[in-house]
């Protein structure tokens, strides 16, 4: 995540003005945000627990599935 963040740094040291506080911003935060997405993109190739266990926990706190419970018996 680092080499890949550092070297998209220098990419966009060409297409953000570096003069401002907006274009210092840009260039960091979209650095930022590829690399953990490279980071992510490489842990889920290589099938990472922790990583498929956060998926499922989000899967089941977003998309919440049903409450496997015992039939209801009549009183």
């Amino acid at each position: 995540m680092g080499v890949v963040s550092y070297f998209l740094l220098s990419i966009f040291d060409n297409i953000f003005n570096l003069t401002t506080t907006l274009g210092i911003f840009s260039q960091g935060f979209f650095s930022g945000i590829i690399g953990i997405g490279c980071g992510v993109l490489v842990l889920y190739l290589m099938k990472n627990s922790e990583l498929q266990d956060l998926f499922e926990t989000l899967n089941h706190k977003f998309w919440k599935s049903r409450v496997v419970a015992p039939e209801q018996k009549e009183l």
